[in-house]
């Protein structure tokens, strides 16, 4: 049988999850972009509140600072565990970047990677991405 409104207000059909929901707003590109414009915050960690690790901060301020004036490329490097992942989303809202390119050795990754860019990773749950910042 088909599904209609009549069995899903009788309860034969059970909606066990959405994969988009039809009301879900779509942003574009532009108004997500402009959303993280003044939202971006240099919240350090500390004993008591989450945030950004020292690494992480260092290496936020070397990309802005390169951004601003681009003398030659650039790379950056950071130690297995010190938060890559999050710099990279960080330097996305910061910077309000249209375009990030991130290269990793294996599918799996790229798969991990690209969940946290569709959700800012911890970025919104640490309050560095403000309220107002949107994603896709």
């Amino acid at each position: 049988m088909l599904p209609s409104k009549q069995r899903f207000e009788e309860g034969k059909i059970v909606i066990k999850g959405w994969a988009k929901h039809p009301l879900l707003k779509e942003y574009s590109s532009n108004e997500i972009i402009q959303s993280w414009e003044n939202d971006f915050l240099f919240k350090e960690e500390d004993k008591s509140e989450s945030g950004l690790r020292q690494p992480q901060i260092a290496a936020l301020h070397m990309i802005m600072r390169h951004l601003k004036l681009p003398l030659d490329a650039a790379t950056v490097v950071m130690p297995t565990g010190t938060g890559k992942t999050e710099t990279m989303l960080a330097t996305l809202i910061a910077n309000r970047c249209e375009k990030l390119l991130v290269t990793v050795p294996s599918d799996s990754l790229r798969n991990q990677i690209a969940e946290k860019f569709f959700n800012l990773g911890l970025l919104k749950q640490f309050g560095i991405g403000g309220e107002k910042s949107l994603y896709r």
